[in-house]
């Protein structure tokens, strides 16, 4: 804890801020391929929060869903990965069609139609 000049009484330590740069969206979700966003943050960010969001219902998601992680499967060349430096975010996809649960009837992986979704990655830079 920290305590004021005078040690008589509690302070509030000053927290960092927590800034988000330009989101970089794969609308809709590619295989093969790559977007490149400028974020803006003018630094390389401290934190990516990326997902996927369902844009036409399927395998029991409705528009709007999230789902998190940069989904694969059992063979390679699946899913998502996010790539950033100082400038830019980068999403690379992989060559197959990523897989997900169903929500509906949860029991193993079921390949989704890349045409409804979208790939979100926020970038985020703590001052």
């Amino acid at each position: 804890s920290r305590v004021n000049a005078g040690a008589t009484a509690p302070e509030w330590a000053t927290l960092l801020t927590l800034t988000a740069g330009s989101t970089a969206t794969q609308s809709p979700f590619a295989v093969s391929t790559k977007t490149t966003q400028a974020h803006g943050l003018g630094a390389t960010p401290s934190l990516i929060v990326d997902y996927i969001e369902c844009l036409t219902g399927e395998l029991g998601y409705t528009a709007g869903d999230r789902i998190a992680g940069g989904f694969g499967g059992a063979s390679g060349n699946r899913g998502w990965e996010v790539e950033y430096d100082a400038t830019n975010v980068n999403i690379i996809t992989g060559g197959i069609a990523s897989v997900i649960v169903n929500k509906t009837t949860p029991a193993g992986f079921v390949a989704l139609t890349e045409a409804n979704w979208k790939i979100v990655a926020v970038p985020y830079k703590f001052t």
